[in-house]
């Protein structure tokens, strides 16, 4: 692949205003009763060729974790799904009619980052993802700051930050490497924080 290639910037699609009022609110109210169910964010790593998930490291990131409801999780699909055709083209993608789809609620507080990694899982895996998808939602106005999606080239040359702008989805290819900055919470409050919604695309294969 050409130099010149390999310090592009990922392409990024970003759809604002993504959730109806009452969705996000009734999210967002949804996170804030359930801090219980928070567990501490999990990364993939690579032993021995073999993609391991579940692993706690919080020098790779820290933050909070949990699973979404049937009811989110359809939500979620659904917006995926209808977005399909028009995120592909956006990312010079092309996609299967039926792609695999991955959840995950996150809960960012003081402190909180995730060092620079790929998305895309290969191994013994079944499936790879080839787009990744964040939806940002928070209090408003917002009680945080940090917490930029940082997007870099291929050779990591060069660099893009994404802000978590509340009611908004940034979806880019999985093969870029990101990171998450460090999140600032002040006043140390669970309802102060960064919340997300992680999707990724996968490929069947």
């Amino acid at each position: 692949m050409p130099s010149s290639s390999l310090s592009r910037l990922p392409p990024v699609h970003v759809e604002a205003d993504l959730l109806s009022p009452d969705d996000h609110r009734a999210l967002l109210e949804h996170a804030l009763a359930n801090e219980a169910d928070q567990r501490p964010s999990a990364v993939a790593l690579d032993q021995g060729g073999e993609i391991v998930g579940g692993a706690i490291d919080v020098d790779i990131r820290r933050g909070g974790s949990r699973t979404l409801t049937p009811a989110q999780r359809k939500l979620f699909k659904q917006i995926i799904m209808t977005r399909h055709d028009k995120v592909a083209e956006a990312l010079g993608l092309s996609l299967p009619a039926k792609p695999g789809l991955e959840l995950e609620a996150v809960h960012s507080g003081d402190g909180a980052f995730f060092a620079p990694h790929v998305d895309t899982m290969r191994g013994g895996r079944a499936s790879f993802r080839v787009i990744s998808a964040v939806y940002y939602y928070s209090r408003t106005p917002r009680a945080f700051s940090g917490g930029e999606l940082r997007l870099w080239s291929l050779d990591g040359s060069s660099s893009k930050l994404i802000q978590p702008t509340d009611n908004s989805m940034v979806f880019f290819p999985s093969i870029f490497r990101h990171e998450v900055l460090p999140v600032s919470v002040p006043s140390g409050e669970f309802a102060d924080g960064r919340f997300s919604i992680n999707c990724w695309v996968h490929r069947i294969v």
